[in-house]
């Protein structure tokens, strides 16, 4: 299981000017402290992607072929661990929709919730 409790919804979701990644649209509070939370991919809203990530945590899906994701009843497959979490739809190797959680403070090598994701968007 991976989200936590939503704490608060805001700002537009948007991409990058450069295409290299997503902003923060938002936070969320897991067990390990807040998230920050980026749709990198689709039209989800940011408030469907804290409680995507905050659902995880929380609610036990069902087990999947993707090491540690957990399939949810609304087609949804969450999963991750040490400060990176995600939610992809339909399967994390063809998503139409993203949703990434990344802790905010330290919980590894370059582990943060910046405004702008670091990772390429998907």
């Amino acid at each position: 299981m991976v989200g936590g409790a939503c704490i608060t919804a805001s700002a537009s979701v948007a991409r990058n000017g450069n295409g290299t990644g997503a902003l923060r649209c938002g936070f969320t509070q897991s067990p390990y402290g807040r998230l920050g939370i980026y749709i990198t991919l689709g039209d989800t809203s940011c408030r469907t992607g804290e409680f995507l990530i905050h659902r995880s945590f929380y609610t036990a899906g069902t087990p999947t072929k993707f090491g540690d994701m957990e399939r949810y009843p609304d087609g949804w497959i969450c999963g991750g661990q040490m400060g990176t979490y995600s939610c992809d739809k339909p399967s994390p190797s063809h998503p139409t929709k993203a949703v990434l959680g990344l802790a905010c403070r330290g919980v590894g090598d370059g582990v943060g919730c910046p405004r702008v994701e670091p990772y390429p968007a998907s």
